[in-house]
């Protein structure tokens, strides 16, 4: 099979990863992919077009889309139009991400737990609801794709009163939004589960844990993800039965109810409380960084499941889900400058030297360039590294041993990924 793969970051690369492994799989084309992706495997290449009708020129037996911006600029229903298999949601499906105000809708429908919020489309009309607001606390989200930085937990009416105004201004994100969701906040254990799903079946992948705040004790501001452990520690196997069928298989109903059946990935993030599970948000596409610790915790050929999907028969696949006692855990590098909110520029153009890596540790390359002198940085999420195991405690201080190898000028990096689960 040929394959085309949309996306150039860490997530990318996990799954390019994986589906080189597979002997179904005779190449692999990026794009636009990065400098480092071609050392991944021999069956990877890199491609940059602008225009999607250039893709249908390449002859593609299967495409995987992997970064949300895709999705909701409907490129599931373009190469569906023209006969292709492809792995995704449709433009009327993504919504379930574009629009936190539709996920909000789609949660209540299918009677799936979720914390109760007001959506505003002013200043004016956020402020009220901040003032009235029962608690001091709550979280402000901005009612689109903004790659991990559109949401602000706030501990008082203040913070949440200066988030609300920097989004509608423009000055946190850089430009101006339009709508937002004032949410209550719920306090407990954040995790994320996954399925991979076919528009009425699906397939539970696991689970993960995020870290999403830049510096060390979740401090500072919020970012795409800086670091993963796979299985999320604190879900039993009874917590993760609930969430297949009290959050997956709901929401396949009702997305199928109202006629944009669910295909492709699907990421639910959830909230534990001492009251039970609520679901944060979907995100419909698989999570990065969470991929780069999920995918290699997975058993087996991966490309058969994707084929499935897109095809509408996961039924048809026999699939074990990984072992719980397997651990994974991923540490993110990024530039200086991330996540370059408020204005503030991401360091560029810096070498990146690797060392002898393990062999059985896994680097994933995000946002890097290359020329003839080596790998560079590209601001932001630089690139991770993944280990795997058997042991938490262990695959932990693999990992950290492994990112000391790396380096690059104004490189950063958390130090706790982990260690409140030893």
């Amino acid at each position: 099979m040929k394959v085309l793969l949309l996306g150039s970051g860490g997530r990318e690369a996990a799954l390019a990863w994986k589906m080189a492994q597979s002997p179904l799989v005779k190449q692999i084309v990026i794009c636009p992919g990065n400098g480092g992706m071609v050392e991944i495997s021999p069956k990877v290449s890199l491609l940059n077009v602008k225009e999607s009708s250039v893709f249908l020129e390449h002859n593609f037996d299967l495409v995987v889309v992997g970064p949300e911006a895709c999705l909701a600029e409907g490129i599931v229903d373009f190469f569906e139009q023209h006969k292709v298999l492809v792995v995704g949601p449709s433009l009327a499906a993504s919504k379930l991400e574009s629009s936190k105000e539709f996920c909000k809708e789609i949660l209540n429908a299918g009677d799936i737990p979720t914390a109760r919020h007001k959506t505003v489309t002013t200043l004016q009309d956020g402020l009220k609801v901040i003032e009235n607001w029962p608690v001091e606390e709550m979280v402000i989200k901005v009612d689109a794709l903004a790659q991990g930085k559109g949401v602000v937990v706030a501990g008082n009416k203040k913070e949440a009163t200066e988030a609300l105004t920097d989004f509608f201004s423009g000055k946190y994100l850089g430009y101006a939004v339009e709508k937002i969701v004032i949410e209550e906040m719920i306090q407990g254990h954040e995790a994320s589960a996954f399925a991979l799903c076919d528009g009425e079946n699906f397939v539970y992948l696991g689970s993960a844990t995020d870290y999403k705040r830049i510096n060390d004790g979740d401090q500072g501001p919020n970012t795409g993800g800086m670091g993963t452990v796979s299985p999320a520690p604190f879900l039993t196997r009874k917590d993760e039965d609930w969430v297949k069928h009290h959050v997956f298989s709901p929401l396949m109903k009702v997305m199928k109810l109202r006629g944009h059946p669910f295909k492709g990935f699907l990421f639910a993030g959830l909230m534990k409380s001492p009251k039970g599970f609520s679901v944060l948000e979907f995100n419909v596409r698989l999570g990065d960084p969470e991929t780069q610790s999920l995918l290699p915790r997975m058993q087996g050929d991966i490309v058969p499941l994707l084929i499935a999907s897109a095809k509408g028969n996961l039924k048809s696949i026999d699939y074990v889900e990984a072992p719980s006692d397997l651990h994974a855990l991923h540490v993110v590098m990024t530039a200086k400058g991330y996540p370059g909110v408020n204005g503030e520029p991401l360091q560029k153009g810096d070498l990146i030297s690797v060392g002898k890596l393990s062999s059985d540790s896994l680097f994933f390359p995000a946002a890097v360039s290359r020329d003839e002198k080596g790998l560079f940085t590209n601001g932001g999420r630089i690139c991770g590294i993944t280990c795997v195991g058997k042991s938490l405690r262990e695959v932990r201080a693999h990992t950290y041993g492994e990112v000391a190898k790396i380096h690059f000028a104004g490189a950063h990096y958390r130090k706790d990924i982990g260690e409140k689960f030893l």
